[in-house]
């Protein structure tokens, strides 16, 4: 093909707003024509209608409407391989970055603030080594997480409690056991 035919098909693509047309034939008129200034202006045009197209579909607006922000990402890091120049797609891709950024932080409170609840309601129904294994658990993910150990702490505590009553109730029933049985057979223990 010659230049002339080149243009025309880039102009006529153009004229149809057939932006998928032109970017093809300018990429191929490129491609022949890898040093021509006019080629290279024309390829950056059809970069730029291209892109200004996808970014008015509906896809996109359906993706933000449903709050697919990594869709969202996906769609604008296709479009910015098509043209890495566009200000305004580095613009997009750092807002739906910063969208996905809060998403996840808000994600991980929620996590944390569930797993916290589930907490607090074993120790409530006296779950307590499940409770503490699941403290565990969470402050393996995150060991600053003043809630959490203040539940801990709690939950260990209640353990404690627990050990020292059934220690209690031991020892108000058999010392005096052994000590009945002391009396009865001294002579088969050994006095240290």
């Amino acid at each position: 093909m010659q230049k002339i035919d080149f243009l025309k098909s880039i102009q006529e693509a153009k004229a149809k707003k057939d932006y998928d047309a032109m970017l093809v034939n300018a990429k191929t008129a490129m491609q022949a024509y890898p040093s021509d200034s006019e080629f290279q202006e024309l390829l950056h045009d059809a970069q730029a209608y291209y892109v200004n197209q996808k970014l008015e579909s509906d896809l996109l607006e359906t993706l933000e409407e449903k709050e697919d922000w990594q869709g969202l990402q996906a769609v604008y890091l296709k479009l910015l391989s098509v043209f890495p120049d566009s200000k305004k797609l580095h613009k997009l891709l750092e807002k739906v970055r910063s969208k996905i950024e809060k998403k996840a932080e808000k994600e991980k409170e929620n996590f944390y603030k569930k797993a916290e609840e589930q907490i607090k309601e074993m120790i409530n129904k006296k779950q307590l080594e499940d409770a503490e294994s699941a403290c565990y658990e969470i402050l393996g993910l995150d060991p600053n997480n003043r809630t959490v150990l203040h539940l801990l702490a709690k939950t260990q505590h209640q353990i404690d409690q627990e050990i020292e009553s059934a220690l209690s109730l031991y020892y108000k029933t058999a010392v005096p056991n052994l000590k009945k049985e002391y009396k009865a057979h001294k002579e088969d223990y050994v006095r240290v």
